[in-house]
Order: C-alpha cells, then sequence, then structure tokens
C-alpha cells in the first residue's frame, strides 16, 4: 500500500471510529465529518507528538496548513466548513511524525509482548526462548534480537503475531510475576 493509500486509509478509520457514525451521505453530514476528521486528526497528531516529546501547538498546525489560527479554530468549531481536502492535507503534513510514533508504538508492543511471552511461560515451567518466538513468528532469530534492540524497524504486525500464536499459553492469565525484563531477554546469547 503506497504512502498516499495508507494516509487515506487510516483518516477514513480515524473519521469513521472517532465519529462513530454510519458513512455520511447528506452535505451537512460530510461538512460534520470532516470537521470531525480534522478534530480526530490533530489530537492524534499532538498526542503522537507527546510521545516523542514534541509539544505541537495548533499555531503550527495552522501554519502548516497555510491558514490562520483563527481559521482553523473556525473549522474546528464549526463556525466555517471545514474544506473536503483539509484532513488529508493534514494528515499529509505530518505524516512523517506519525510514521515516527507508530514504529515507536511498533516497537514498545513487541518488547512489552516478548515481556509476557516469556514470563507467562516461566510462571508454567516452559522455557520460551528468543529462538522460539522468532521461530514461532517465521522471522530468524537475529532479526527478532535486531527488533528488540532497536536495529531495525519492527513491522505493524509482528507484536499481535506472537500474542496470537503463544495466546493458549496465556489464556486466563491476568497478572505473572515478572522473572524477567526486557534488558535480560534482548541480549544474545554470548554478548
Amino acid at each position: 500500500m503506497g504512502k498516499t493509500s495508507r494516509i487515506i486509509l487510516i483518516r477514513d478509520i480515524i473519521t469513521h471510529q472517532v465519529a462513530d457514525q454510519p458513512i455520511p451521505q447528506t452535505a451537512a453530514e460530510i461538512r460534520e465529518s470532516n470537521r470531525t476528521s480534522l478534530k480526530a486528526i490533530i489530537l492524534l497528531i499532538k498526542g503522537q507528538g507527546e510521545k516523542i516529546d514534541l509539544n505541537i501547538t495548533e499555531e503550527e498546525i495552522a501554519r502548516k496548513l497555510e491558514i490562520s489560527t483563527q481559521q482553523l479554530q473556525a473549522y474546528l468549531d464549526g463556525k466555517d466548513n471545514t474544506p473536503d481536502h483539509l484532513p488529508g492535507a493534514l494528515f499529509a503534513a505530518y505524516s512523517d511524525l506519525l510514521d515516527t510514533a507508530r514504529k515507536k508504538d511498533n516497537s514498545i508492543s513487541l518488547k512489552h509482548s516478548v515481556v509476557w511471552i516469556r514470563n507467562c511461560g516461566l510462571a508454567k515451567g516452559l522455557n520460551i526462548t528468543v529462538k522460539d518466538m522468532a521461530q514461532a513468528a517465521g522471522i530468524s532469530e537475529e532479526q527478532l534480537y535486531g527488533y528488540l534492540n532497536d536495529e531495525y524497524s519492527t513491522p505493524d504486525d509482528l507484536a499481535s503475531k506472537l500474542e496470537s500464536t503463544y495466546s493458549p499459553l496465556m489464556e486466563k492469565i491476568t497478572q505473572v510475576e515478572r522473572k524477567e525484563d526486557i534488558d535480560l531477554i534482548k541480549k544474545r546469547p554470548g554478548a
């Protein structure tokens, strides 16, 4: 999927998940959907910025959109109709930030999954190694170590693939003693 397609797909998902309404049909519904999309994308951008210690202001957002802060506020308040292109333009303007935040989230999710799987296994008397998890995910042990040590960008679905593979092991477990943390787990053998 190309970058533009991904932006449009994510924008559409945000629009309809946040708005929690059917696909807009009338002109009024489309205007409200555009306004809701714009608000949702701004919240997403600000939230993702905070994850990497960036304070993104509405002034900065307005500059990126090449509109005044007052005009942005008029769109957000529903005083003016939000142009159809504006949510997508905003998403595109911050695509690098969103991509960086997504990669960081993927890395964190993978590390949490590996720690959870390893410790659930230990709690049940199983020694599930990084090699075992790599094989279960269909990748090499070296690749998984690379992801855990932030040497490579973690694929979007890797954490969920591991959790899905090991879900029978983790069934009915809501809490487990942490015997090993990520710093111990991500060390390569012999390192």
